[in-house]
């Protein structure tokens, strides 16, 4: 079993997003506001080895599955944008 994290500076949302990959299919997705510094990656780590996000997760799987032309990175903005609103905000759009 391969298991690798990735990070994602996504500076149009002014956030840090990191995602747990085991052999290719992604278990866990997380994401931080602010800079893309070594305190946020280090909390963001933190975060991706603790509980996995299961709504963020699947809000992922929904956009990919429904948004194909996207990059991985525009689907997890996206992800993160709407976990936002849903969750944080909660906002009804």
């Amino acid at each position: 079993m391969k298991r690798g994290i990735e990070i994602f500076d996504s500076r149009q949302g002014d956030r840090v997003i990191g995602i747990v990959c085991e052999d290719d299919v992604i278990v866990n997705i997380d994401f931080m506001q602010g800079c893309y510094d070594k305190d946020t990656i280090s909390s963001l780590m933190d975060s991706l080895l603790g509980e996995p996000n299961i709504h963020l997760r699947e809000i992922y799987k929904r956009l990919a599955l429904q948004y194909e032309e996207l990059s991985m990175e525009e689907t997890l903005d996206r992800a993160c944008e709407l976990y936002v609103i849903a969750f944080i905000v909660q906002e009804i759009i």
